[in-house]
């Protein structure tokens, strides 16, 4: 009998990661209270992150983003105060 690899989900993913995950949006870690992705994230941009390098992100001590524009179809506008409005 040959083992086999136990199957991946999403499920093996935090909630806070599954979710925009699972959307099809592109998750990058960002540190916590930080601005700036841990990582390279043009690539991510224009394809997904292999869902094992998105497991390992989900493992460690960070924030998610989402990597907005075309590529997920958010559009984000960042109002700091009233003024900006």
């Amino acid at each position: 009998m040959m083992a086999t690899a136990a199957a991946t989900t999403t499920d093996d993913l935090p909630p806070i990661w599954r979710a925009p995950y699972n959307l099809g949006f592109r998750v990058i870690p960002v540190p916590r209270n930080r601005k700036r992705p841990t990582v390279a994230w043009k690539a991510y941009q224009v394809q997904r992150a292999a869902f094992e390098i998105v497991q390992r992100w989900a493992s460690q001590a960070s924030n998610i983003a989402i990597v907005t524009g075309t590529v997920s179809g958010l559009i984000v506008l960042d109002l700091d105060d009233a003024d900006a409005i």
